[in-house]
């Protein structure tokens, strides 16, 4: 394992998504609009930066429209994805994200633990050696508290 300690630098892009509200289905089987955010955690994610978006997924972020209404907020960096992360996990707010140029997938719900998916065609792509995506785990659990801690798991 990795374990990386005060400012990291790489020059890979990192998207997120927070999803602002869901339509559930109720008991009669109707969706009903349920709102997942509270008021203090919106306040946090403008304040850090998030912008209203229409995109549902990460991949989809597009710059040009963000900000612009939306019923999500989204995020796009470059270098650093890990102070992104680092804020979602400690406001506990769930989160889904694309890590080291969509390599990697990451999904947040706000509980204890968050998981890390490989995504293969990207890595396979991007590889220069391809005998290395033998090794590449296809997911991990990974400990919030433990990623809070500077324990990033294998990167």
């Amino acid at each position: 394992m990795k374990i990386r300690t005060g400012f990291v630098s790489n020059s890979s892009t990192a998207s997120f998504i927070i999803k602002y509200r869901d339509y559930l289905p109720n008991k009669k089987g109707k969706n009903k609009e349920t709102i997942l955010l509270t008021h203090e955690q919106i306040k946090k994610l403008e304040d850090y930066g998030f912008k209203r978006t229409y995109a549902s997924y990460p991949d989809q972020i597009c710059e040009d429209e963000e900000g612009k209404g939306g019923q999500n907020y989204g995020y796009e960096i470059t270098c650093n994805q890990d102070e992104v992360i680092i804020f979602l996990l400690k406001n506990r707010i769930p989160f889904t994200a694309n890590e080291h140029y969509e390599q990697y997938s990451l999904i947040y719900d706000g509980s204890d633990t968050f998981t890390r998916y490989a995504n293969f065609g990207k890595l396979a792509l991007m590889s220069y050696d391809k005998k290395e995506l033998r090794h590449i785990k296809k997911f991990e659990i990974l400990k919030r508290q433990d990623y809070l801690k500077g324990d990033q798991g294998d990167l």
